[in-house]
């Protein structure tokens, strides 16, 4: 929603975290994510989170 909200366009099919349609790279910044299974951990420690089903809890910087 705060991407929405700023107009940065992100693609989502589901919105809940289940697809990974919207998953892109973090370069700086924390969220919290909340998902279902549309991202694999190891892509979370790589620095890929999915923004709709993320809360920034700072400033963040993602690479599409």
């Amino acid at each position: 929603q705060a991407a929405k909200v700023a107009g940065v366009p992100i693609a989502a099919s589901c919105a809940r975290g289940v697809c990974g349609t919207c998953k892109c790279l973090m370069t700086a910044g924390d969220v919290a994510m909340d998902h279902q299974g549309g991202i694999r951990e190891r892509e979370i420690a790589r620095g890929f989170i999915l923004p709709c089903s993320s809360r920034p809890t700072s400033d963040i910087v993602l690479d599409r």
